[in-house]
Order: C-alpha cells, then structure tokens, then sequence
C-alpha cells in the first residue's frame, strides 16, 4: 500500500463514475472521501429510483411507498396518501392499499392509485426478462421519476442526474433479471450503505470529478475514463467543445504533486450493455518519452498521422456526407467512425471501403 499520508485523489469526469470505486473501496475497507457531491447512494435521483426498486421487492415496504407514490405529483397530497396506507390489507401489502382505498379517495386521486398500482405491477409481472438492467430502466422511466429528474433541473444538473440513473442501471446489469435478482441487488446496495456507516477514519483517497480540482493539489492523481466517448465526450465533435476538455484534462494533469497515473479501459458498460472503447485522444497527445505506457494501448495513435483525421469531410456511395468523428489503430489496420449527415453513425476499415475524402470548402 502506500505510505502512510500519502494524498491520493482519484479523478473522474462524470459524478456518475464515483459508483465502482466507492463499492469497491467499501468492500476493501479502504477509508475515502468524496468531493464536491454526495456519496452515490445517497444522491436525490438514485433514492428516488432504489425506493421504486425495493417496492417493487416488497410492496409493504411504506418508507419507499410513501417516497415515489407522488413523485412526480400524480395528484395524491398527504391525507390520500395516509388513507392508501390505512387502507393496506392486514399483511401490510401497499399496492393492494392503493386498489381497498378506491371507494375513500377522490375520484382523480382513485384514478392516480390505480395508475401507479397498475405500473409496478405490471414491470413486476415482466421482470423474468434478459437483464434486471432493463427491468430497473423500464420501472424508472414509466414511473416518471427519470424524466422528473431530466426535465425539471437545469441542463448541467439533469445530465449528471440522468447518468446517475444509467449507472443504477448499469449496476442492476450485474444481477439475474428475477425478483431473487432484483433482491440480491438491492441487498448488495444495503451492505455498502451500512459499511458507509461504519465509517469515520481518515482517508488518504479522494473522490473528486476533474471540474472540483480546481486550486487542489494531490501528492499522487489517479486520472480515470480516459477513453474516446468519456473524455472527450462523444457524440457532437464540437471543437470548441473537445478544446474545453483539453483544457480539462490540463487541469487534471496538473493537480498531481509527484506522480501521475491516466488509466483507460479497453471496455465498459453501457446501458447494461459491454461496449468496446478506445484510448482518449488525450493520451495519444502526450510527447513520446514523457509517459511510461504499460498495457495493451496500441491502439493510441497521434490523429494528425491518419489520412481520415477528426473533422475531415468524407464521402461513401451508400450512406452519403459525413465527417470523420475518431480515428485509431486497431491490430496494426486503421479504423475511421464517421458520423452521416442522415444521422447514421458507422465504423470503417478505409482500407477495405471505399472511404473518400472531400476537400473542405474553407
């Protein structure tokens, strides 16, 4: 381990990737703190969707019941919520509740019950499917908590929020898609929760997003993501926007008192789905001699030494315009991903395709 007060901050560039390494340090019993945002678990949107998840597990449980039965406002205030209570047979069952309390509530907050009824028990009646991560997904979006929370901040705040919900998602992946997997997972859930209770000793790791580093300065700075998609961020190309993230990244890099660690993964998951992903740009950016690369990473390679660079305008006979997004080497052959004015996006190998470059009208 390393030596005793050594600060190491772990540096990510969304709040979402702080879910792995908190579990993981929590299962290891390795104290840290986290930075600038709550502990995952404890974020607004992940209590949200995990009490949707644990009344689904067990609809007497009254403390998520009354969390997510008005969030969104379905138009049940406080007084309907307690007669929905009341109204739950002996066995305490708050779905059955939301059917025996028809006959007390209005009419529109009747209606609001049996609407919310119906939605759990029917993701409930379909969770024996191929992955508990789109039963979890399913359950979030039709109970309106993932649009509550996509909609109803500012643009910055429902992006972090929303992939907070993905990595909830993300991490149901794990578990059999059956109501013993749903229980698993939120058991898993449990023990780091409790294990975060226990602890009070002083940690020598930060958890911290590349944004909260700002003035900060670590003996040693783990930079993680560094992947093409994460950072930078993939999608639009802007480069406006992949300048900002340079800049980001000088940022990050600069944090680190003595040594410095950038690490990329060759594959994650997305959408409960593994998908392949490449170094970041970034790295392949770094002046050879200045970085000791271990691992396979022969696929970092500087983007001015393709043919297809980023931006440059292209042409194929079936999918039309477009413009080249990345670049990279993969086992010695050049691989270009384009993305199509018809809003297709496809990956090529030029020297198999029919790939042609257009002269940019500058």
């Amino acid at each position: 381990g390393p030596p005793p007060g050594l600060q190491t901050a772990i540096l990510y560039r969304t709040n979402a990737q702080s879910r792995l390494f908190e579990s993981a340090f929590l299962r290891e019993g390795i104290p840290y703190r986290i930075v600038g945002t709550l502990r995952f678990y404890e974020r607004e949107e992940i209590k949200d969707a995990l009490a949707l998840l644990k009344l689904a597990a067990n609809p007497r449980d009254e403390v998520s019941f009354r969390r997510v039965v008005n969030k969104p406002t379905r138009g049940l205030g406080a007084v309907s919520v307690q007669q929905i209570v009341d109204a739950a047979p002996p066995d305490g069952n708050l779905l059955a509740g939301c059917r025996e309390s028809a006959p007390l509530l209005s009419k529109r907050a009747a209606t609001a019950a049996a609407k919310f009824e119906a939605m759990v028990t029917s993701a409930v009646a379909s969770i024996d499917g191929a992955q508990l991560s789109s039963f979890a997904e399913h359950l979030v979006r039709e109970s309106g908590i993932w649009d509550y929370h996509a909609t109803g901040n500012d643009e910055v705040t429902a992006r972090t929020k929303v992939e907070n919900l993905e990595e909830l998602v993300n991490a149901a992946s794990l578990y059999p898609a059956s109501m013993e997997g749903l229980v698993e997972f939120l058991e898993m859930i449990e023990l780091d929760r409790s294990r975060e209770q226990d602890q009070d000793t002083p940690s020598d790791v930060t958890l911290i997003t590349m944004h909260n580093t700002k003035g900060l300065e670590f003996d040693r700075v783990i930079v993680t993501g560094m992947e093409e998609g994460l950072f930078p961020r993939g999608g639009d190309e802007d480069p406006g926007e992949i300048e900002e993230e340079r800049r980001l990244f000088y940022v990050a890099a600069t944090r680190a008192r003595d040594e410095l660690y950038l690490i990329s993964c060759s594959y994650r998951r997305v959408h409960g789905r593994t998908m392949d992903f490449i170094p970041s740009r970034f790295i392949g950016e770094i002046p050879k001699g200045l970085a000791a690369i271990s691992g396979d990473v022969g696929n970092v390679s500087h983007p001015e030494q393709s043919p297809f660079p980023p931006g440059a305008s292209v042409f194929h006979d079936d999918y039309g315009a477009g413009v080249v997004t990345r670049s990279w080497h993969s086992s010695g052959e050049l691989v270009v991903m384009v993305q199509f004015e018809s809003g297709r996006a496809a990956r090529f190998l030029p020297r198999y395709t029919a790939l042609e470059k257009v002269a940019n009208d500058v």
